[in-house]
């Protein structure tokens, strides 16, 4: 009995292990079928995409795994297919000895085992419409935060392209602006030549007149120290400064400080005062040339018995800088001639040609 006993507990062993190993294959070949269904699925959806031809080769991979998966639950059928064959005598024996009770157990195991897995299929399955439901909800979702955006990104480029079109506008106007600014400032550029031009021949004869008056005042001397009566009363002053000179309102001028005439002493360049020696006929010339282009003007004063009285302007400006006048009046003996600015002057530059000229031509 003892004997027996032990050849028993062997075999039940040997058979818990083929049972397990059962098991083992029945799971396997429980979720066959799944696996079949789930690759007709994908299967089929690759034929519904639009791009199943471009999956054809993911398709073939999947058939042929599917393949391999065969041949093993082949091959694994054969294997129990054998191990029942071998194990035919020793179920036998078995059959003989396993108590009703030891069958009903397996049997309650393996109908528990099929609860468990029937329940888990359940779960997967409340799983899997979870999980789908989700995809759904988030798809939705992304739907809609595409459908926002996109709208976001229209209105936004709808006004970019407004703000676009508003800067070529107004940069075409500014253009338009320019090149009218270019032509009037081109027609004034020629204005300018055209009056620079004018301005240079002015220069040119009123150094010519310069030349001539210099050339005058020089014979006038001549001819005074020729005479044979006593020295003509004559001055020729002239401007050797080059220093920028200012001067007020109302000022008598004192800057003709070189001296190239002066008969009897009677110009006082401290004042700038030339007082009439006797009664006559004089000669008097002013003549004004600025280097720097400013609005000026100057007036020709005779005081007689302290009453003043104009004899004379002159002025220079932008477009003339050289200014001259020539007059003969008749003075009396005392009688002051002198020169004033009319306004005020900053900084203004004569150059060497500017004099101041008074001669005696009758006594009277």
């Amino acid at each position: 009995m003892s004997s027996l006993e032990s050849q028993l507990s062997e075999l039940v062993v040997k058979n818990n292990e083929q049972i397990n190993e059962v098991f083992s294959i029945t799971e396997t070949l429980r979720d066959l079928p799944q696996e079949l269904a789930d690759q007709k699925e994908r299967l089929e959806s690759f034929l519904r995409a639009e791009d199943a031809e471009d999956k054809f080769d993911e398709v073939m991979k999947q058939q042929r795994d599917t393949q391999r998966k065969m041949n093993r639950m082949n091959k694994k059928y054969a294997c129990l297919s054998k191990l029942v064959k071998d194990n035919e005598t020793e179920l036998t024996h078995l059959q003989t000895f396993i108590s009703s009770d030891t069958m009903t157990d397996i049997k309650q195991r393996l109908t528990d085992q099929d609860k468990y897995l029937k329940c888990m299929e359940g779960k997967q399955k409340e799983i899997d419409e979870k999980y789908r439901k989700r995809c759904e909800d988030m798809d939705a979702q992304i739907q809609a935060n595409y459908d926002e955006l996109a709208s976001s990104l229209h209105g936004h480029f709808k006004s970019l392209q407004s703000k676009v079109s508003k800067e070529i506008s107004d940069t075409k106007l500014l253009i338009n602006s320019l090149e009218t600014r270019n032509s009037e400032i081109t027609e004034q550029l020629s204005n300018y030549k055209s009056h620079n031009q004018e301005l240079n021949e002015v220069k040119i004869k009123m150094i010519s007149l310069e030349s001539e008056n210099l050339k005058l005042s020089k014979d006038v001397a001549a001819l005074l120290k020729r005479s044979l009566r006593d020295a003509w009363p004559a001055c020729r002053m002239q401007i050797d400064n080059s220093d920028k000179l200012s001067f007020k309102k109302g000022t008598i001028l004192t800057c003709f400080n070189s001296c190239l005439l002066n008969i009897g002493n009677c110009y006082n360049r401290s004042t700038g005062i030339f007082k009439a020696p006797c009664k006559g006929l004089y000669l008097r010339s002013l003549m004004l040339e600025s280097d720097n282009r400013m609005a000026t003007q100057f007036i020709i004063y005779e005081r007689k018995g302290g009453n003043e009285a104009v004899k004379g302007s002159t002025h220079t400006n932008s477009h003339q800088s050289i200014a001259c006048i020539v007059t003969v009046l008749e003075l009396n003996q005392a009688d002051e001639v002198y020169i004033k600015s009319l306004n005020d002057i900053e900084r203004i530059k004569f150059n060497r040609f500017s004099y101041f000229l008074c001669v005696l031509l009758q006594q009277m």
